[in-house]
């Protein structure tokens, strides 16, 4: 080989050198950099751990440094809470721990210590989640104030036990089922007749319904009869709602106004991101009116439009946090809401036979699964003097008949909420 040839090939293998030491010299800092940044940010998890103190309303200790010594403490806040590793996204464990940790490796990081005083009545938390284990349930009991919005319960089974890892982990407990979204059923009757009146149609103007128990494709549980549009929301008649829905609204009125509520949205509750709802009626525009086909709703975002009807068309948005800053909208006029709440009281008056010691409204519903089985629902509101001013929705997953949606929060209205309320 040439002399000239051994030398440039020399030349070229020591520029390769040259480069490949650069390359490596410049490289060095940014793996120990994302190293560094790796350490620094189990540094903050483990110190907010460790130093984080969480109470109720009432400053009965949920967390404080460590979970709960009471095994019923830490079920029935499981979700609340979260855990070491954040299962839970929306859990105040791991949003304390995002909303810390962004940005700190250059700024700095001081330890906190301070109070986090949440919404949540604990005695109440406790109560229903004993109701829902009681009664064999997978579901949610959702409790908020729709006045104030501050939530005083937020419960979901099945839950975890994070100081018993060994324990067989059930399917969907690292769920918050008040967050996710499920077929409202005939609760969401009371969401198609408010479309129909903000439409600015005139009740007396629809005349009467003869429910046989069958129209077409939408069939009731039995025959209802005569019935106008009141009697059709408070007797859960199917066929009724369906008829006047078909009538006097177009899929799109009904989408566009759901959609304009928001009930579906994520933001539901005030610093907490929330599964958002869906509707699409074009393919079944009566079913959807009855709460089946395509909808989807939190119970998050169920109680925020029965929260509105208690809270004369205004909902106040739902807070877990004591001082968080929260926006107020007016969903409904006042009266579609007195319309609504006149039908919704009867209801419970007479048609469901409700339990409740007050004077409140709400609807039941059963929503139809293709397995066969049924979601559970019940929303009602208290509207008596003598009640606090609370939402409750309870949602029981493929347990059957509402009724036993609807008797779970009867129970925990007058064992813990009335007396509780009495007793102050």
């Amino acid at each position: 080989m040439p002399k000239i040839n051994r030398m440039k090939i020399l030349c070229g293998l020591l520029v390769l050198i040259m480069c490949a030491g650069i390359i490596l010299v410049l490289l060095v800092p940014v793996f120990h950099a994302d190293e560094m940044k790796s350490y620094y940010q189990d540094f903050i998890h483990h110190d907010i751990l460790n130093t984080a103190h969480i109470v109720d309303r009432n400053g009965q200790d949920i967390y404080n440094g460590d979970y709960a010594e009471s095994k019923l403490t830490r079920l029935a806040t499981f979700h609340l809470i979260g855990d070491d590793y954040d299962s839970i996204p929306t859990s105040v464990l791991a949003e304390l721990y995002a909303n810390t940790s962004e940005g700190n490796l250059f700024q700095g990081y001081q330890s906190q210590s301070e109070e986090i005083r949440l919404t949540i009545d604990l005695d109440l938390q406790e109560a229903a989640y004993e109701a829902l284990v009681d009664g064999g349930y997978a579901g949610t009991v959702f409790v908020a104030d729709y006045q104030t919005g501050e939530i005083l319960c937020m419960v979901s089974t099945p839950s975890v036990d994070v100081k018993e890892t060994s324990e067989n982990i059930q399917e969907g407990a690292y769920l918050n089922k008040a967050l996710q979204t499920y077929a409202p059923g005939s609760t969401f009757k009371a969401i198609s007749v408010a479309c129909l009146l903000e439409k600015g149609i005139d009740p007396d103007d629809l005349g009467s319904y003869y429910c046989d128990g069958k129209d077409g494709h939408i069939s009731c549980t039995q025959r209802h009869g005569r019935v106008n549009l009141k009697q059709a929301l408070y007797k859960s008649c199917n066929c009724a709602i369906s008829y006047y829905v078909e009538k006097y609204l177009t899929a799109d009125d009904l989408d566009q106004f759901v959609r304009s509520l928001g009930i579906l949205d994520a933001d539901l509750i005030a610093g907490t991101t929330i599964n958002e709802g869906t509707i699409d009626s074009s393919d079944d525009l009566a079913w959807t009116a009855d709460g089946q086909s395509k909808t989807l709703m939190s119970p998050v975002g169920l109680a925020s439009f029965y929260a509105a009807l208690a809270n004369d068309g205004v909902y106040q948005q739902f807070s877990l946090i004591q001082g968080q800053q929260t926006t107020a909208d007016a969903l409904i006029s006042q009266s579609t809401v007195d319309y609504l709440k006149e039908a919704l009281t009867t209801g419970m008056r007479v048609w469901y036979r409700s339990p409740i010691d007050c004077r409140s409204f709400g609807k039941t519903g059963t929503a139809e699964l293709d397995s066969g089985k049924s979601h559970a629902w019940f929303a009602c509101c208290l509207d008596d003097e003598e009640a606090p001013s609370y939402v409750i929705v309870t949602m029981l997953e493929k347990a059957g008949s509402s009724s036993k949606a609807m008797n779970l929060a009867a129970d925990l209205i007058n064992d813990h909420i009335l007396t509780k309320e009495a007793s102050s």
